[in-house]
């Protein structure tokens, strides 16, 4: 290891950073398909997914009120109910989910992008929720409730 260390210490060069949007040959190569001749080698393994690997639903999380996600939140420095109201796609996509129809004053191109991803969104107890394998995510595209929800997990 010191030979090679050694070795590569007598050249000069210099690195130039290139944007992967630029150079994606490597990503290419990786993400081929294999062919039909080819046998799975030792390190296809690692791909796999391992069921110890999974994490535990509560685990590394804090108990943040969820209930009153998406409805109330108490302000704790206040004391005062703050509504969580979903605020552009957001309140948008929740339109859509509840009607299934496209929500007043939007656009053709924003319907669209809105109609091709509902299909990872769903309504549930007025929520907005992500369709998470196995763990549903709450969507909140409220600036404001999205700072308050940070805050209470970091306190």
């Amino acid at each position: 290891m010191t030979r090679w260390v050694a070795y590569i210490q007598l050249f000069s060069f210099d690195l130039v950073h290139k944007p992967g949007k630029t150079f994606t040959i490597p990503d290419v190569l990786s993400r081929r398909p294999k062919g039909e001749d080819k046998e799975e080698s030792e390190r296809d393994y690692c791909d796999e997914e391992e069921d110890w690997i999974k994490p535990h639903p509560g685990f590394g999380l804090k108990e943040v009120n969820t209930s009153k996600v998406g409805k109330l939140s108490r302000n704790k420095t206040k004391n005062i109910e703050i509504p969580i109201k979903q605020e552009g796609f957001g309140k948008h996509m929740q339109e859509y989910l509840n009607t299934l129809k496209k929500p007043q004053c939007v656009g053709e191109a924003y319907f669209k992008r809105i109609n091709r991803r509902s299909v990872s969104f769903y309504i549930e107890l007025g929520q907005i929720k992500r369709q998470n394998q196995e763990h549903p995510q709450i969507a909140v595209y409220n600036e404001k409730a999205q700072k308050h929800i940070l805050k209470t997990i970091h306190e």
